[in-house]
């Protein structure tokens, strides 16, 4: 095969607005089964009002002991935090995908498997800081101007996590049992 043609396809194949959507909420499918929400912690900087009062109704622990500009006693109180509690999975808003972030490059062992981020930001080096044997779900608006769309599928493409899109902007309100469904998906 021509390796000038090979180049162009791979070029092509790595832009980010070539990447393939993520699934919509409506394609996951729902589930009666019961899941245990307390080994979910909740970071509620970044996540909408409503989005952290559903998740607190299902039994979440929300980490409301971190600062929101995560300082230094900030990190360490939330790594302390998931010593003591040992989540198996961590939900975060915009705000809180830096306080993931800064935990997972400071943690040597960790029972936290699975991650999901709504409307992250500073994606890329969010993706960085992960071990390859996190499962992350990235839930994201496809009219986000934070971080757009595009950006975001190829990020989701080139590090192999799931993305779910809705139709919306950055602040995402998500309704009970979409948030339910977002969780247990992942589990």
């Amino acid at each position: 095969m021509d390796s000038k043609f090979l180049l162009k396809l791979q070029t092509l194949h790595s832009r980010t607005e070539n990447a393939p959507e993520g699934i919509s909420i409506d394609d996951i499918p729902s589930s009666e089964e019961l899941l245990e929400y307390s080994n979910v912690m909740v970071i509620p900087s970044g996540l909408t009002k409503e989005t952290l009062n559903h998740l607190t109704r299902l039994g979440s622990h929300v980490a409301d002991c971190v600062d929101r500009d995560y300082p230094e006693e900030s990190i360490e109180t939330f790594i302390k935090l998931t010593n003591d509690m040992k989540p198996s999975v961590i939900v975060a808003g915009s705000r809180g995908t830096g306080l993931v972030r800064a935990f997972l490059k400071k943690i040597k062992g960790t029972t936290v498997t699975r991650v999901v981020l709504f409307g992250p930001v500073h994606l890329r080096v969010f993706f960085e800081a992960c071990p390859t044997t996190l499962n992350v779900l990235i839930v994201h608006g496809k009219h986000d101007t934070n971080e757009r769309i595009n950006t975001v599928r190829g990020l989701v493409q080139e590090f192999r996590a799931t993305l779910v899109e809705t139709n919306q902007a950055h602040g995402l309100n998500m309704e009970y049992d979409s948030v339910h469904k977002l969780i247990k998906y992942i589990y």
